[in-house]
């Protein structure tokens, strides 16, 4: 017998832990409005088993084995204290004995009075929550469904059928609750179907210090395409082909995916965070016309996820990403893959530090650490015709990757500033505009940035209308210095040394192509330095092959001492004025 101890309504209550104690647990919490309720480890830790659910309470709300919905009750668990859930879905409340969908804690509004302007503060403390994998249910350990002023904290949850937490808005269209001032810190979540935390509509909400690793690791949950079309399985058996969705887009440590029909989400902060062995570490998606803004991702850690540390992708407004590490992201030879039974010849250059695609805009990506990833540190390209605005990326190091450091696409009025990339097998920075069109400026500005030691060049761009590049220095890469192709570029103050290294091709420390026009080069350093291995052939060489670029103007530039044979190569058209050293 174990005691639980409810001191707020003066109760006192014991309860058999060989025996399902669902029932008794919901009226408990039912008829103590307000109640801290206290559960300590039952006796010879054994779990408190949780069988049954409870329908449909009468106002409309899921399925559920616990629920809070009244304001102030607080459930504290021992941190030994396990609530086993194993719903018997042959009982005759469950509509959909097969598939049925439960939260093992719930925690809504349905009775929070209006004039209670402070919100519900309910709070669930501490303990575990296992299922038992080898049912049906879409289960969910907590739920936060509409309500306000809500804590969880210090929880152990495993083997969920979908989501480990799940925060969402309740109600119909035009009478829509949602979450606000919602608080999920300190727990720890493996081995769910679908996602560790999961937030789909919300304002204020907080997920801090949280573990979410594994997310469908034994790989329960694969393809439908795969899917037994029984329904007898074992924990290692496939799921029948319409109960569950692929995991392949899921399978997420914690995920952001704001939802049509509430529109409204506000004020995210994810927190210092781990995620790791997942598909996805952190990944935000939304599509367009969703309300999503202020998103904020701070200092958490992704490691050994397959497609992407953090992802963002969709119609996101004034978000950050700032002071993460992201590294050893391995990927998969294929998108649509799953993680069942990966192996090592599988991995391939799928797996990114920071993905941003979609139309995102006003968005900071700062101080991050992004290195060891399949492909690139930090990817921002487009989606569906799709182009971010207005994207700064400040003082990330990325690095050892297996592709570039930095690699962006399609990007207007782009900053990147003091960022550090070296010992990347690519390119340090790669930014390819070739699908925006001539009469779009790209506006891009790339300065004081650090690129050395990459295989190919420290800074590839493309298609640079309107480019400001200036005060970089670019040290002992493979290939160029710059590479530069764009009109209106300003390439000012950069100092290259001791790059085209790793080719038999005699690469130039700046080199640009032939319909660069209408730009300014001035102030640059070019010198092969103390490396005796540079190859490079010209210091500045902006002529290439027949072709010549217009109008162009080298001002002033050092290009001394910077190659064999070295100097400055230009064509007819190029305004070379004096002061230039070569």
């Amino acid at each position: 017998m174990t005691l639980i101890n409810v001191y707020s309504g003066k109760i006192k209550a014991f309860v058999d832990s060989d025996r399902d104690v669902s029932q008794l647990i919901r009226e408990l919490i039912r008829d103590n409005p307000g109640a801290d309720f206290y559960f300590p480890r039952p006796k010879g830790g054994k779990p408190y088993l949780l069988h049954t659910v409870e329908a449909d309470p009468g106002d409309g709300s899921p399925c559920h084995i616990l629920r809070i919905a009244t304001p102030n009750t607080k459930l504290h668990f021992s941190s030994e204290a396990t609530l086993y859930a194993d719903v018997d879905f042959s009982q005759d409340n469950c509509a959909k004995p097969t598939r049925c969908a439960y939260n093992v804690i719930q925690i809504e509004t349905q009775r929070v009075p209006s004039r209670n302007k402070n919100g519900d503060g309910a709070m669930v403390q501490g303990g575990k929550i296992r299922v038992n994998p080898n049912n049906h249910g879409f289960s969910i350990g907590v739920a936060v469904l509409g309500a306000s002023n809500v804590a969880v904290s210090k929880m152990d949850i495993k083997n969920c059928g979908y989501d480990g937490v799940h925060i969402n808005a309740v109600g119909e269209t035009g009478h829509v609750q949602v979450p606000q001032r919602v608080v999920v810190e300190d727990c720890t979540i493996t081995e769910c179907h679908r996602t560790g935390i999961v937030v789909i509509t919300g304002r204020y909400i907080v997920i801090k210090a949280c573990r979410a690793t594994h997310m469908d690791a034994e790989s329960r949950y694969v393809r439908r395409s795969d899917c037994r079309k029984d329904d007898s399985f074992t924990t290692r058996d496939l799921l029948p082909e319409k109960e569950f969705e692929d995991t392949c887009t899921t399978a997420t440590g914690i995920r952001i995916e704001p939802d049509a029909d509430s529109n409204d989400l506000d004020h995210i902060t994810i927190l210092d965070n781990y995620c790791a062995n997942n598909r996805h570490g952190i990944r935000a998606v939304a599509s367009h016309g969703v309300r999503a803004r202020k998103i904020r991702f701070l200092g958490n850690e992704c490691v050994g996820n397959l497609v992407a540390g953090i992802s963002l992708n969709g119609d996101f407004n004034d978000w950050q990403i700032i002071e993460n590490d992201c590294l050893d992201q391995k990927g998969l030879t294929e998108e649509q893959n799953c993680r069942n039974e990966l192996t090592e010849n599988q991995i391939n250059d799928l797996g990114s530090g920071i993905e941003i695609e979609g139309a995102s805009r006003n968005g900071l990506i700062a101080d991050n650490n992004c290195f060891a990833n399949a492909k690139d540190g930090i990817i921002v390209r487009r989606n569906d015709g799709s182009r971010q605005r207005n994207i700064k990326i400040n003082d990330n190091d990325c690095y050892r990757n297996g592709r570039h450091g930095i690699n962006l696409s399609e990007q207007l009025d782009t900053h990147l500033h003091d960022n550090r990339v070296f010992l990347n097998s690519e390119d340090g920075i790669y930014i390819n505009n070739s699908a925006i069109g001539d009469t779009d400026a790209a506006r891009l500005s790339l300065v004081e940035n650090k690129a050395y030691q990459n295989s190919r060049s420290g800074v590839t761009g493309i298609n640079l209308n309107q480019a400001v590049i200036q005060g970089n220095l670019l040290n002992r890469n493979g290939e160029h210095g710059l590479a530069l192709v764009g009109s209106e570029l300003s390439v000012l103050e950069n100092f290259c040394i001791g790059n085209c290294h790793n080719s038999s091709y005699e690469f130039s420390h700046i080199y640009v192509c032939s319909d660069t026009s209408n730009s300014l080069f001035e102030l640059n350093t070019c010198t092969r330095g103390p490396l005796a291995s540079s190859r490079a052939q010209f210091g500045l060489d902006i002529s290439f092959g027949t072709d010549t670029p217009a109008s162009n103007r080298v001002i002033a530039n050092d290009l001394r001492n910077s190659g064999n044979p070295g100097g400055l190569a230009s064509g007819a058209s190029v305004l070379v004025s004096a002061g230039n050293q070569v």
